[in-house]
């Protein structure tokens, strides 16, 4: 973006995925005819977004709808995958055509970038540094080309063993096998474009800064999954391991040790972190365990917002107008407890429509004259029809926009958009946000539906659509919108995902959840291309995203930067019994530390650990 602002051309708007899921959807409703192979599941929950990523995957790797049809040409005896490919290039096409003047996606930015490389004077004069990276998409590589022949000079951080041979080719299996690809074809690079390469730096000592006064912590560092037959020879003080009968009582004595830490043995709460492989189990119980113990904490964590009340107010509306006001959807929408109806009325309301049999717009429109047979309590008709006539109001013209045949997206839009103002939507999101204690998820949401209705105008507002495929191009934004929460305080306790959530200089880490499934991570993600197929790709010189074998692998060297960041204390706790009753076993990475420290063992959760005039037991 510097480069941008030197010398212009970032100025086209850059398509987020939600902007990719409503294009993609658009383009399949435009071109199901001609989908053989995808045809028939268009309709079907998570396939937009699944061919949403499948588009960013090849944007990222640089793959052309071109190249991707001379591939799908070149495994033609491969029936399936041909037919696999055939559709994607078509939707692909279509894809990259409606956004060729308008539009730049995140994926091509680097693609404008390298275009600008050669004439940028801030590039010539800087000194460029990367620290942090695991290794780089093959666009990536194209600009690290140039940036190598343009600038002034670059310096590239490596975590890598100092008795590695960076030119070695062992394959996955070693575990800094992406830092040593990374080397290698930026040597390469350097080769080929006549690049002076200085000599590598070393940056190592005896025992690592970062582990003076934790010689065990030191000695699994340079040791875990290096397989040299040698194991520790002292006793191990600062890590340990705890076994649980379940994930909540996993975190009621990480609760109870962090309150010990905290309030006996001088450890900040920013100096402590707590991480997952298994946020949907572990995450919300951890935070509103800590919540309950008055332990300022930060779940990094971004939430769908499919089951949000707003949400479900939204989708539950247009499904009223497109089916004719079924009974449950009618009322799915009222108990969304934003349609200004108390609860106590919406329960008056469905015993009346259950009793007389109230369903369909007919129904709806006109007013109620018939009583409840067989019951002791008889609602007063005229309140009744109060309620009734308090509820239609807003339906009355989005119901005209929404069935008029001529009219387009941008007047789709505009309708929704008066029928929840008239609702007072801000101000009761507004009141939520006050009395819920993730109020500002409430607040984030309201805007970025508010962003939502913008980027669909903006992109297909002239759009002439049916009412049922409005529906789900709405529908195809929502699934790709998530929401986060900002931290409290710098001073809080982050819970995370192992892989993902960023730690800096942390003293104490607690690894939860570390049982076989869950670390590694099961990948039984099958995709729209499957992984039999990708290889095959691969034999055709088609890069993609790793397979499934080599993401365990990648999840092997992200345990293994997750586990040597604590510089002071390493926990690692797991379950006997699933948060669903399952029984469970403890991962391979237990019995590899068991054996790396013959003098540790895991110890059982009791009330000696979890100090109860500490915890504050659940409401």
């Amino acid at each position: 973006y510097k480069v941008f602002e030197e010398l212009g051309g970032g100025n086209r708007p850059v398509l987020d995925d939600t902007g990719k899921n409503l294009i993609v959807r658009r383009v399949l409703e435009k071109e199901k005819k001609k989908l053989d192979y995808f045809g028939s599941s268009i309709e079907k929950t998570g396939f937009v977004s699944e061919l949403k990523s499948v588009i960013s995957e090849l944007l990222q790797y640089g793959i052309t709808p071109q190249q991707l049809g001379e591939i799908g040409e070149n495994v033609k005896e491969k029936q399936q995958l041909s037919a696999k490919l055939k559709d994607i290039r078509l939707v692909y096409k279509e894809f990259m055509a409606f956004l060729s003047t308008n539009y730049i996606t995140s994926e091509e930015i680097l693609d404008v970038l390298c275009g600008l490389v050669e004439k940028s004077k801030l590039i010539a004069g800087s000194e460029i540094i990367f620290d942090g990276f695991t290794g780089f998409t093959p666009i990536q590589y194209k600009l690290m080309r140039l940036l190598l022949v343009y600038s002034k000079g670059i310096k590239i951080s490596v975590t890598i063993d100092k008795k590695e041979r960076p030119t070695g080719h062992e394959g996955w299996n070693n575990l800094f096998f992406m830092s040593k690809e990374m080397m290698n074809r930026l040597i390469a690079i350097c080769e080929e474009e006549g690049i002076n390469v200085d000599d590598t730096v070393c940056v190592d000592r005896d025992i690592n800064y970062r582990y003076e006064g934790a010689k065990d912590l030191a000695y699994l560092e340079r040791n875990l999954f290096r397989y040299k037959g040698g194991v520790y020879t002292g006793t191990p003080e600062n890590i340990r391991i705890y076994e649980g009968s379940n994930p909540k009582e996993e975190l009621q004595y990480i609760v109870s040790e962090i309150l010990q830490l905290t309030r006996k043995e001088g450890f900040r709460y920013r100096d402590i972190a707590v991480v997952t492989a298994d946020l949907e189990t572990y995450g919300k119980v951890a935070a509103n365990m800590m919540k309950q113990n008055d332990i300022p904490a930060f779940l990094d964590y971004k939430r769908s917002v499919a089951s949000n009340p707003y949400v479900e107010m939204l989708f539950s509306v247009l499904e009223i107008v497109e089916k004719g006001y079924p009974y449950d959807t009618m009322f799915r929408y009222l108990r969304t407890g934003l349609t200004g109806i108390s609860r106590h009325d919406i329960d008056i309301l469905e015993n009346y429509c259950l009793a007389v049999g109230i369903r369909g717009s007919r129904a709806w429109h006109e007013p109620w004259k018939k009583k409840m047979k067989r019951s002791t309590y008889q609602p007063e008709l005229e309140t009744l029809n109060a309620l009734r006539e308090q509820i239609m109001a807003p339906f009355l013209n989005l119901e005209a926009v929404l069935k008029d045949k001529e009219a387009n997206v941008r007047a789709y839009v505009t309708a929704v958009y008066e029928f929840v103002t008239a609702l007072h939507s801000a101000e009761q999101i507004k009141a939520l946000s006050e009395c819920e204690p993730a109020g500002n998820e409430y607040e984030q949401l309201y805007a970025k539906v508010l962003e939502l209705f913008d980027r669909i105008v903006e992109l297909l507002g002239e759009e002439n659509v049916s009412l049922k495929e409005f529906n789900r191009i709405v529908a195809a934004g929502f699934e790709e919108m998530k929401v986060g929460l900002l931290p409290p305080t710098s001073d809080c306790v982050m819970i995370g995902d192992i892989e993902r959530t960023r730690l800096d200089d942390i003293k104490v880490l607690f690894i939860v959840g570390v049982n076989d499934g869950i670390v590694p991570k099961s990948d039984n993600r099958g995709g729209i291309i499957s992984q039999l197929e990708r290889e095959e790709l691969a034999k055709n010189h088609m890069e993609l995203a790793p397979t499934a074998r080599e993401r365990v692998f990648i999840q092997r060297f992200y345990l293994y930067l997750a586990v040597t960041k604590p510089s002071k204390k390493l926990y690692l706790t797991y379950a006997r019994v699933g948060s669903d009753g399952s029984a469970k076993r403890p991962s391979y990475f237990i019995h590899m530390i068991e054996g790396l420290f013959p003098g540790l063992k895991a110890e059982l959760i009791t009330g000696e650990q979890v100090d109860e005039t500490l915890v504050t037991p659940e409401s």
